[in-house]
């Protein structure tokens, strides 16, 4: 069933780059059928998107096809381990595969190791590489359906106990962090939310000169007297969870993070402590 799929896509599309038929083979053999026993967001349609969208890049910046390629076929390996730490672990498994010196020198496997490990888009820093760059962004969902499953399923693995409250909290500050910054730089200058925020967060909020608001829990009553439309924008079959634009009038909220970076959570607590 799945002998020769790679081989085919490898070779036919007129976009890709011509792979030599042994690295080929092996990644189709021994790397790939990896991702049959991950999850949906993780399978083998994952790993073939990121594969075709790696080579495009790579073609487009006129770097070594070969590794690209070759990185985004171990990208997610890590996953047999691990999840929180899939990249750092999918690195390794690159770096121990003897097999790779048949096609890359010391140098090479290096970056590719680099490049695997930064295409995490929740890592701390930048990738270190153009492939590291190529990589993370043929890895990065756009279709909201997938980045909400992934969410959810990382949620449901980590804390399998934990009630519904519990992952929707998570679920929700988890796009909140991730997204975030992204829209400020966009251009949106005012978020409300609940809970602290990351630090990147609030490195954003200064960096474009914008707030963030805070209201109080457990009045939604008292806050929805406030709203003086409601129009559904996105996800009309979610109901009550679906994408609506609000009109407000005196809204009560409340700055927790000012535009100078100040921040009522943790200034707040501290002159609590200090009485």
């Amino acid at each position: 069933m799945y002998s020769g799929f790679f081989h085919n896509f490898a070779f036919q599309k007129k976009h890709l780059f011509m792979i030599p038929a042994n690295l080929t083979h092996y990644i189709e053999t021994e790397i790939i059928p990896r991702y049959e026993k991950f999850d949906k967001a993780h399978n083998l349609s994952h790993v073939q998107a990121v594969i075709e969208e790696s080579l495009s890049l790579a073609k487009q910046y006129g770097v070594n096809e070969n590794m690209a390629y070759t990185i985004a076929a171990y990208h997610d390996t890590g996953l047999c381990h691990d999840r929180a730490t899939h990249h750092l672990i999918s690195g390794e498994i690159l770096k121990q595969d003897v097999t790779l010196r048949q096609w890359f020198n010391e140098i090479e496997i290096e970056t590719m190791k680099e490049a695997v490990e930064d295409h995490r888009a929740s890592t701390d820093h930048e990738p270190r590489s153009i492939y590291g760059k190529i990589v993370a962004e043929a890895d990065r969902v756009i279709d909201p359906t997938i980045t909400l499953r992934r969410t959810v399923q990382y949620g449901l693995k980590q804390q399998p106990e934990a009630d519904k409250e519990w992952h929707y909290q998570r679920f929700h500050q988890h796009l909140m962090d991730k997204y975030a910054p992204g829209l400020l730089d966009l251009g949106l200058k005012g978020m409300i939310g609940k809970g602290k925020r990351s630090q990147e967060v609030r490195d954003a909020i200064v960096r474009n000169g914008a707030v963030y608001f805070a209201a109080v829990g457990g009045a939604g009553a008292l806050l929805s007297r406030a709203i003086t439309s409601s129009e559904v924008i996105a996800y009309d079959d979610l109901g009550t969870e679906a994408i609506r634009k609000l009109t407000v009038k005196d809204f009560p909220a409340i700055v927790v993070i000012d535009a100078e970076g100040n921040n009522l959570y943790e200034t707040a607590v501290k002159e609590y402590n200090e009485e």
